[in-house]
């Protein structure tokens, strides 16, 4: 009978030397998981300072934004709320709007810094390119910033292909 129990007390305590080994694994991986996923938020490349703070409402999300003193800013904040339908393409969400907006030519340039809000004059297109800044400048010209979200790019990998926006004051 002694040795029934001391087989019997070797196998519990196995199982819980197995146990205690099992929570400390699930403990490494989720605190490895949870290093991994803060490690992967990349924010915008653009912080506006002493800009129009507004948010765009997509769905029932909200992505903060602040606009800049642009000119063409300037009048997209007089339109507020403003909405347009914008579409997923390799380096973000962009749509043609009905608008015409005002350009400074001194506002004109040659791509993006991810997670920017640019208006492209020639094609009358918003958009919120999130990736492929790197490329951005030899592929797209005649951009107007007009501000930048200010929360995580993953942010907008969430949203569905084709997305109406609503950009209105905070």
């Amino acid at each position: 009978m002694t040795q029934s129990l001391d087989t019997e007390i070797q196998f519990l305590e196995f199982n819980m030397l197995k146990s205690g080994l099992l929570l400390a694994m699930l403990s490494f991986l989720s605190v490895a998981f949870v290093a991994g996923s803060h490690a992967a938020t990349t924010l915008p490349s653009r912080a506006i300072e002493n800009g129009t703070k507004v948010r765009i409402v997509i769905g029932n999300a909200v992505v903060p934004a602040v606009l800049n003193d642009s000119k063409t800013s300037r009048t997209l904040i007089e339109k507020l709320p403003y909405s347009a339908k914008l579409y997923r393409g390799s380096s973000g969400f962009c749509g043609t709007i009905s608008d015409e907006f005002p350009v400074d030519a001194k506002d004109l340039h040659s791509g993006w810094l991810n997670g920017d809000i640019v208006y492209s004059p020639g094609t009358d297109e918003l958009a919120i390119p999130y990736k492929r800044e790197e490329v951005s400048k030899t592929l797209y010209d005649g951009l107007v910033t007009l501000g930048a979200i200010s929360t995580p790019l993953e942010t907008m990998d969430a949203f569905e292909r084709s997305i109406t926006i609503r950009i209105e004051l905070e």
